[in-house]
């Protein structure tokens, strides 16, 4: 039986082509000549393409897999003793790379070219003791050792000294031995097979990790023992010494994805005047935005949240942080929102252009109430505490004492650090921290929007993790109710809109000397 796609002839009870890796389950039945009565003949077939299996280790759920690619057909000569000067016109003049010129016939099946690979001469490489001294380091991409672990890419290098280390990637030219993927051994009669026929596999485009150690000098000809180091465990593929060289191969373990089909954010908010200030206008101010959308099964979140205490008295201090916290949305939503909704769109906003997009909300926030002031007479400001969720990472600004945490199985941890004189004191020494929520001159805080024509703020960048909580709050917050409190209360409270509503209730059963505003965003799988 041969296949319908390359015409290789195919092995008794293989599942796939071994030289195109098509399925046979896929090989047209009319192939055989053959049609059963009323059989409709597969052409005239309406049915749904195909699409490949995916598992939790593509990357398209968040994590590397392993890669295979077709090897590039570059070999260096280093076999026979014969000392060569390894420059890179050398190995240009050495390499086989097929070019764009090359013709290829409609409908050809580009294979790599296992067989002609195990036969070239120039795939002959390091021979102990050959080419002590003179062999480059680190080695270049191209260069296969023990006819078998070509290089395809230099990971890292370390300056050539005793015990140095480099780190290669590599492919096994005789993986058709034994299917990386299923474990079936086949052995030298599958030699220039490039696809298992068990499970279809690329066993030849499979990547490795090699370490590279230059061992000490030992005195004599006789090359030091190589030790398997610990780490490589049962993940070890291979190890050799060669010259005055030891190598080790080991698996490319796919780290688990934390979120294997994006993460979930559900966010709330909720605001309070306090005990002692009923009755007057609250000063805080707050706001949440977030957009979870799914496409091909996989989620793709984006989140705003500000926090804003205004500063300046009653109607001064509301009016700060209404201002502070609709710029802040506003510029957010114009820079990264409607370019991730629109039908155009549809792609998170790439990393590099969240923290300038931050930085620049902050800075209209600063902007629009620093004009206030000037064209009013008026004295207000806020504090600003602020964080865009893109995909599985945070960023966080904040601007004075307003603060953000993270809660996760490590525990609950402070983010940010306070624009405030009592975090300077306690920093230097001079206070301890307990001491914060006493001292005559905690509400003094050194930065805020709307002082100055420009203000800086603190970024801070947070990877996320299933479960984990991100809580912005106000000072109203965090004097009343102790982090060890918090930490509990977020803990028993999985329900963000419940747990906002705890920490506030908490916070007035402590005395609720202040405005009370407090923003829960959960991150789950």
């Amino acid at each position: 039986m041969r296949c319908n796609r390359c015409g290789a002839e195919l092995r008794e009870h293989a599942r796939f082509c071994n030289r195109c890796g098509l399925p046979i389950a896929s090989q047209p039945a009319a192939a055989t000549g053959q049609l059963s009565l009323g059989m409709t003949p597969p052409e005239a077939r309406l049915r749904r393409p195909s699409r490949p299996l995916r598992h939790p280790g593509d990357p398209a759920y968040g994590a590397p897999a392993p890669i295979s690619r077709p090897i590039q057909r570059e070999t260096t000569v280093l076999n026979g003793g014969d000392p060569l000067d390894l420059m890179p016109s050398d190995r240009d003049v050495l390499s086989e790379t097929p070019t764009e010129e090359t013709p290829t016939a409609q409908g050809e099946i580009s294979e790599l070219p296992t067989a002609e690979y195990a036969a070239t001469p120039n795939s002959v490489t390091l021979a102990p003791g050959a080419l002590l001294g003179q062999t480059p380091w680190p080695l270049p991409i191209g260069v296969t050792l023990l006819d078998r672990f070509q290089i395809v890419a230099v990971v890292e290098a370390q300056p050539d000294a005793a015990d140095a280390v480099n780190t290669y990637r590599v492919v096994d030219l005789m993986g058709y031995a034994r299917c990386w993927s299923c474990q079936t051994e086949h052995g030298s009669s599958a030699a220039g097979e490039r696809f298992c026929p068990t499970c279809g596999a690329d066993m030849l485009g499979h990547e490795y990790l090699m370490t590279e150690r230059r061992d000490a000098a030992t005195g004599d000809d006789t090359p030091p023992p190589l030790a398997m180091p610990a780490e490589a465990g049962a993940s070890a593929v291979d190890s050799f010494t060669l010259q005055d060289r030891s190598y080790v191969i080991v698996t490319i373990e796919p780290e688990t994805p934390l979120f294997p089909f994006g993460p979930h954010i559900s966010a709330a908010g909720m605001s309070h005047v306090g005990l002692t200030r009923a009755g007057d206008a609250n000063e805080d101010s707050f706001a949440t935005l977030t957009v979870n959308l799914a496409h091909d099964s996989r989620q793709q979140p984006l989140a705003l949240a500000i926090v804003a205490d205004g500063l300046g008295g009653h109607a001064n201090g509301q009016e700060a942080s209404r201002l502070a916290t609709r710029s802040f949305i506003e510029r957010l939503t114009r820079d990264l929102t409607l370019n991730f909704i629109l039908p155009t769109g549809g792609s998170l906003p790439p990393e590099e252009a969240v923290e300038p997009a931050l930085r620049d909300a902050v800075t209209a926030a600063n902007a629009v109430i620093y004009e206030a002031n000037t064209q009013g007479a008026a004295d207000m400001g806020s504090t600003l505490v602020a964080a865009i969720i893109a995909g599985d990472q945070a960023w966080i600004a904040n601007v004075g004492d307003s603060r953000a945490y993270v809660l996760d199985e490590a525990g609950l941890r402070r983010v940010t650090s306070d624009h405030s004189l009592v975090e300077q004191l306690i920093v230097s020494g001079m206070i301890t921290p307990e001491e914060r929520y006493t001292h005559i001159q905690r509400n003094r805080i050194f930065r805020s929007l709307g002082g100055e024509p420009t203000v800086e703020a603190d970024i801070y960048r947070q990877k996320l993790t299933p479960g984990m909580r991100l809580l912005l709050c106000c000072d109203g917050l965090w004097e009343m109710v102790r982090d060890p409190e918090m930490e509990h209360i977020l803990r028993e409270t999985p329900d963000t809109r419940a747990a906002c509503e705890a920490l506030i209730a908490a916070a007035n059963a402590h005395g609720g000397e202040d405005n009370i505003t407090a923003i829960v965003l959960r991150a789950d799988a």
